[in-house]
């Protein structure tokens, strides 16, 4: 008697026509799956209120730790970093040479605005905004403590401001770090400006926090 092995080939070859569409299926699906997008870093991102730190060091004492800290706030727009108070104590200190004095001045002093101008880079690892500083000179009036019954003496200040290396604004952490360094003071004199020999130049160190 003769066997028929027809049905059993049929069977065969369907199972291996359904294998080949599944792999096929499969493989469409891989080709559909796409890697998530990442948004690009862009300059804007330093944009905001800050808080954080600022400390002074004179430069003849580099790294020291009785450098003087401060707390401060900024204001980062689109082309600058702006103080609506910025510490001048330790500026005026280094003008008088007398801190008790420079604190009975500096409590009569309005609040100190002083904006430095920037320019933002992304980094090319995407993680970090690089800026460039271009500060301006820091302009200051204010009077020196009379005796009972005299004038008091009005002192006309410019101070001299230098951002000699760039700062940086982290994208994990939210953080801005940079430095200026008060150079020189120039004491105004009628329609001169004469360079305070005594002057200290002084670093201000910013550590700030995106809030």
């Amino acid at each position: 008697m003769k066997k028929n092995f027809i049905p059993t080939k049929l069977f065969f070859a369907a199972t291996m026509m359904a294998a080949g569409m599944f792999g096929l299926v499969s493989c469409d699906d891989d080709d559909d799956v796409q890697e998530p997008t990442i948004d690009p870093i862009e300059p804007t991102m330093v944009y905001g209120d800050y808080a954080g730190l600022m400390t002074m060091t004179l430069a003849e004492a580099g790294d020291s730790a009785d450098a003087a800290v401060a707390d401060v706030k900024a204001t980062v727009k689109d082309d600058s970093v702006c103080f609506s108070d910025f510490p001048v104590k330790d500026i005026v200190v280094s003008i008088l040479g007398d801190e008790e004095a420079a604190e009975m001045i500096v409590e009569k002093l309005d609040p100190i605005h002083y904006a430095i101008n920037y320019d933002a880079t992304v980094a090319a690892a995407q993680d970090s905004v690089s800026l460039t500083f271009h500060a301006e000179p820091l302009q200051l009036v204010f009077n020196l403590p009379a005796e009972e019954g005299k004038e008091p003496q009005q002192f006309k200040v410019e101070v001299e401001i230098a951002a000699t290396e760039k700062g940086t604004y982290s994208v994990a952490d939210g953080r801005m770090k940079f430095a200026i360094t008060a150079q020189n003071v120039l004491l105004s004199m009628g329609e001169m400006k004469v360079p305070l020999p005594t002057f200290i130049p002084t670093t201000f160190s910013f550590d700030l926090k995106k809030q």
